[in-house]
């Protein structure tokens, strides 16, 4: 048999410079267990860290950029007897595994194949087989896929039982019974419940704490000048701000001595901000830089939909300023592997808002920066501050560099705020209800009333998708403040933008949430309207559903027939736009904006219209013909603004004259 060489999956992820590849596994027949000094991973120097004989294997140098799982195996899981054949699974996945995508397998996800293997060995240990017998027998097999009571374990065994089977069993030793029992697994897993949708965080909750991110935020900008050269000159001082037996250890008379930490932060102006965070020492400095890069990190979240990973991945440069059509246009710049295969260049519009915490985090960045000789391109964005050396942790300044993942709560800007006005309230469980209305709230801890609600970065991804893809359902006027400009720049370059789509285009990127999740959006929006009881619907399409949807036939849509509803919005079948008046059902393009009058809908047979939004109109009108009057009472521009006037408040009156005839139905009565 012609001997070949096999090379570990990952390397197809490794760059040049990130490290050196472990070594070449070669075979010439049979099975052939690598010898204890087969090195499987090594450093960028070419050293040696992980042999095949050692019980815990360290493929951190070959983890993609963002990545926040674990990179280091440990053997210790497995039973001194089966240690040998866990290591062997294991490696057979590294060099063996064929990607369903034609690219490697990364070591994010040989991580997550280690959950199967760790539970097949288990099983095995407790039943004192054979890994051998287990595989190969079939009655073992779906045993043990019974033991399995999650989704994500049962997925996760039957790609491994896949990969398995296509490796040679005269290479694994290994023969799988049939491919049976990967199909049981799949099976097993469609029978459980769906994974539950990361929440859409209720309005209030989320302007709240936009809100509350934005004074911190504004706060740290007009001090991080200051807060960089306090910190750098604690870096290079041994005795500048540190306490009293410090500085004795370190053989200084009392006399003598630099200024304590309160003092010190005076010299730079930081006294009164340090104390109002309650930082009064040096570990307490390192937390508070954590803590403010926490903060930065969610506003990035918040004003761009993007995956934890992702942000993690952000270079100190990741923020650009493109000039397209004479505007500017706020782009963040990243790598991404999730779900293709390969890493990935991709953008992620925002808009100014975000500025702040880029400009915040990039200074803390190069400030960590300095004390470990990155060059500044690149420097993680958020490079954890343990390399600052404030806390005693020891870190290897040869191993992977270390992003803060903020995994502590103890590292959340969270801390800052009161929790109390983050508790969940009826207005807010309403809304989780409304928008899934199949979903057992009342069930889940997280979600009850009185709760404090936890923020987590997968839930402003689909809160962003969801609220930007449909602005009827953002009825706080503060959030619609505060997502104006990131909603008006999603939609034009997320839903318009042909000439850039490969920055965008890939199957997990927030534009495509977005286009997914508009339809569920639409329809939610428009259920809300004919839900409402306060206040009867006028316009052509407005009287439709007056008349024609009563108010147990609402009931009924909300709760029977929306996955129909959402289905007929996918569809194109049904549309719903927000207007000034009220909203508009066409679904196809409106001819009454070349018009510019906001009176143009009362003539359109798709308009919805709402005598509360149309009274906030003639209202603002009343305002502005006066001050066209106040100008000049004779314009072309008053003439204009005048006739559009008064068709709004002659309609206006005809609604009136509808409603004290008594022809309309009483929404909150059904009674005429």
């Amino acid at each position: 048999m012609t001997a070949k060489m096999f090379r570990a999956n990952f390397e197809y992820f490794v760059q040049d410079d990130q490290a050196s590849f472990p070594d070449a596994f070669e075979i010439d027949g049979g099975v052939q267990v690598p010898s204890d000094e087969f090195v499987v991973s090594r450093n960028k120097q070419g050293d040696p860290i992980s042999r095949y004989g050692d019980d815990v294997w360290d493929f951190r140098n070959y983890r993609l950029a963002g990545d926040s799982g674990s990179a280091r195996i440990n053997f210790e899981f497995a039973h001194k007897d089966y240690r040998n054949e866990a290591k062997w699974l294991t490696f057979l996945l590294i060099y063996f595994a064929e990607s369903s995508v034609n690219y490697g397998v990364s070591i994010a996800t040989i991580m997550n194949y280690m959950k199967s293997v760790r539970r097949l060995i288990g099983y095995a240990s407790s039943k004192s087989r054979s890994i051998e017998a287990v595989l190969s027998e079939k009655k073992y097999l779906d045993e043990f896929i019974r033991t399995l009571e999650t989704k994500t374990l049962l997925t996760g065994f039957s790609s491994l039982v896949g990969h398995l089977a296509r490796i040679p069993s005269d290479i694994s030793g290994y023969k799988i019974s049939s491919l049976y029992s990967s199909f049981l697994a799949r099976e097993k897993s469609k029978a459980l419940p769906e994974d539950l949708q990361h929440p859409v965080i209720p309005p209030r909750l989320l302007s709240l704490l936009i809100f509350d991110l934005e004074v911190f935020l504004n706060e740290i900008l007009a001090s991080i000048d200051s807060l960089v050269c306090f910190t750098e000159k604690i870096m290079h001082d041994p005795l500048f701000a540190r306490c009293d037996s410090k500085q004795r250890q370190l053989g200084v008379r009392r006399r003598e001595m630099a200024p304590f930490f309160y003092e010190a932060s005076s010299v730079y102006g930081l006294e009164e901000l340090l104390l109002k965070y309650g930082v009064s020492n040096i570990p307490g400095l390192s937390k508070f830089l954590t803590r403010i890069q926490h903060a930065c990190r969610i506003y990035i979240h918040i004003y761009t939909g993007m995956r934890h990973s992702e942000c993690l991945s952000l270079k100190h440069n990741a923020l650009v300023i493109e000039k397209i059509m004479d505007r500017d246009v706020y782009k963040v710049f990243g790598d991404t592997s999730k779900f293709v295969g390969q890493k990935k260049r991709v953008a992620w519009v925002t808009s100014k808002d975000a500025v702040k915490a880029f400009e915040i985090a990039q200074k803390i960045s190069i400030l960590i920066c300095s004390q470990c000789d990155i060059l500044q391109d690149d420097a993680p964005l958020f490079i954890s501050a343990v390399y600052l050396g404030f806390t005693g942790v020891k870190i290897d300044l040869n191993a992977p560099l270390v992003t803060q993942k903020h995994a502590n709560k103890d590292q959340e800007v969270f801390n800052y705020f009161s929790s109390d006005l983050y508790v969940i309230e009826d207005s807010d469980f309403d809304h989780l209800v409304a928008i899934d209305p199949f979903r057992t709230w009342q069930k889940e801890k997280a979600f009850q009333l009185g709760s404090v609600w936890r923020f987590t970065t997968h839930q402003f991804r689909r809160t962003l998708a969801f609220y930007v893809s449909q602005s009827a359902n953002v009825s706080i006027p503060a959030l619609k403040s505060q997502l104006k400009h990131i909603s008006r720049e999603m939609t034009l370059y997320y839903c318009n933008a042909s000439a850039c789509i490969s920055e965008f285009d890939h199957d997990e990127h927030i534009s495509h949430l977005m286009r997914e999740i508009k339809p569920e959006s639409d329809a939610h929006a428009y259920l809300a309207v004919v839900a409402d009881r306060t206040e009867p619907l006028f316009g052509a399409y407005g009287r439709f559903v007056d008349r024609n949807v009563t108010e147990r036939e609402s009931e009924g849509l909300l709760l029977n027939d929306r996955k129909e509803l959402v289905s007929r919005f996918r569809k194109g079948e049904l549309a719903y736009k927000e207007t000034p008046l009220g909203a508009c059902m066409t679904t196809s393009q409106c001819d009454k904006k070349l018009l510019r009058l906001v009176s143009a809908c009362i003539s359109c047979d798709r308009a919805i219209i709402k005598p509360s939004k149309l009274e906030q109109v003639i209202t603002r009108q009343r305002i502005f013909v006066d001050e066209l009057k106040s100008k000049d009472d004779s314009s072309i521009a008053l003439r204009t603004e005048l006739s559009e006037l008064e068709d709004l408040e002659s309609y206006q009156r005809r609604i009136a004259l509808l409603r004290n005839k008594g022809g309309l139905a009483c929404k909150t009565t059904g009674k005429h």
